[in-house]
């Protein structure tokens, strides 16, 4: 092999065809072709791409854009999060999808770059467009479990996503994580962690500006990428057509698949499928309710069937049941009426 610097145009034609070959997913060929550039750029001593790269071309072009039915839906997030065996995967899992982040930007997360406010979570992201606010909601119930497991949960500099032994999850690790967990859910889609951003700006050109697109999802105002995206999305040509014959385009109402359920009692944020408040125990749901009686009706059934054949243990539970309520009677007399500490001159 030749150094570096010696590499002709040819041979880095070389280089990219045996890429193009490769069956890596669009926006990896186009990963490898931009740090080829870079690398080169970097070995010019930043004075420009050299000859020999500048014909490079580091976009994606639109037919290499997926088509809907080989994204990720919230349906076929679900999926995979129900079944996850710990706290840890069903976050990470949540935060890649609705972060839209790249897989190297939430790699590198650490306990102190996730805050939480009365309206979810946010996360501070270090990417190419140096750092920047994500807003997430849908997984906040989840980084919140996730954080309450964490084993250097009170350390600051931690990183977010840890292995049994504490050390930090790599980004092939989590590569190799995330299509297990597909797998098992039983999703057919070629899944891969880019999926799930290429997945999200596909969702979210349906309501955002390019502006706004490009400002979330980290890439330099005025990216190709945030317009290729809007331009997909058809919401601006089905607008004007629709407004021609009067019709008004009525927005989509698919992200509630996943909206955190609040409580109504202690107003806790819970996943979008609890059936109990995971802070009060209020059921969440009719059905929930429902099933929560019947089984306090059985307990108490239960419960009245052993006091009954069991004359002793009743007579016991009830001596015991006296006491408490003498004690908490004795403490609510203490707190009405406390002490007077009569304080005599010497």
């Amino acid at each position: 092999g030749k150094d570096f610097d010696k590499a002709t145009k040819k041979d880095i034609q070389r280089v990219i065809a045996k890429i193009e070959r490769e069956n890596y997913s669009a926006w990896t060929k186009k990963d490898f072709r931009s740090m080829l550039k870079r690398f080169y750029k970097w070995l010019n001593d930043d004075k420009g791409y050299p000859e020999q790269v500048r014909w490079i071309k580091s976009t994606i072009s639109k037919k290499d854009v997926k088509l809907p039915e080989e994204l990720l839906t919230e349906d076929d997030i679900r999926k995979m999060v129900e079944v996850c065996s710990n706290s840890r995967d069903k976050a990470l899992i949540f935060a890649l999808y609705e972060s839209g982040a790249r897989i190297g930007e939430i790699a590198s997360l650490k306990i102190k770059d996730v805050k939480f406010d009365e309206y979810g979570s946010i996360i501070i992201v270090k990417g190419k467009t140096g750092m920047r606010r994500v807003r997430l909601i849908a997984s906040d119930p989840y980084l919140r479990a996730w954080l309450n497991d964490h084993p250097m949960k009170n350390d600051p500099d931690a990183p977010l996503w840890i292995k049994t032994n504490n050390e930090p999850i790599t980004y092939s690790t989590i590569s190799k994580l995330i299509k297990k967990i597909a797998k098992k859910a039983g999703i057919k889609k070629r899944v891969h962690a880019h999926l799930f951003r290429h997945s999200r700006a596909t969702f979210l050109a349906q309501y955002l500006t390019e502006a706004q697109l490009s400002h979330y999802l980290g890439w330099v105002q005025g990216s190709k990428m945030a317009s290729i995206y809007v331009h997909l999305s058809g919401r601006d040509m089905d607008k004007a057509l629709l407004g021609i014959y009067g019709i008004k385009l009525e927005e989509k109402k698919e992200e509630e698949k996943l909206k955190p359920k609040i409580c109504p009692r202690c107003k806790e944020r819970n996943a979008y499928n609890a059936v109990f408040c995971s802070r009060c125990g209020l059921p969440l749901e009719i059905k929930s309710a429902m099933v929560k009686s019947e089984i306090e009706k059985e307990a108490s059934k239960l419960i009245s069937d052993v006091l009954r054949k069991n004359p002793k243990f009743a007579k016991v539970l009830e001596k015991l049941i006296e006491k408490e309520v003498e004690d908490q009677l004795r403490k609510m007399m203490q707190k009405r009426n406390p002490p007077i500490t009569i304080v005599t001159e010497k």
